[in-house]
């Protein structure tokens, strides 16, 4: 029978060094490729989308009036 050995071997790992080729490459061959969609979302997803999107809107008014606060906040410290 073959007697047991251990093994150590030594790796040096590198990453791809050809991405942007690569990335090219596939661009090139999706080029012109047209495919139809059909998109389906449910009801309740459809809900959830227009409350996030609420919410959004009351995030984007809260940061509009936080920035003209720091604004004036600024302007009263150039003033001291």
């Amino acid at each position: 029978m073959a007697k047991p050995f251990n093994l150590t071997v030594a790796l040096n790992l590198q990453g791809p060094n050809n991405v942007k080729k690569v990335v090219a490459d596939i661009r090139r061959q999706l080029t012109g490729i047209k495919a139809d969609v059909s998109l389906n979302i449910q009801a309740d997803s459809a809900k959830n989308i227009a409350n996030i999107n609420k919410q959004l809107g009351s995030l984007s008014a809260a940061a509009k009036s936080a920035n003209a606060n720091v604004t004036s906040l600024g302007n009263a410290l150039k003033q001291l």
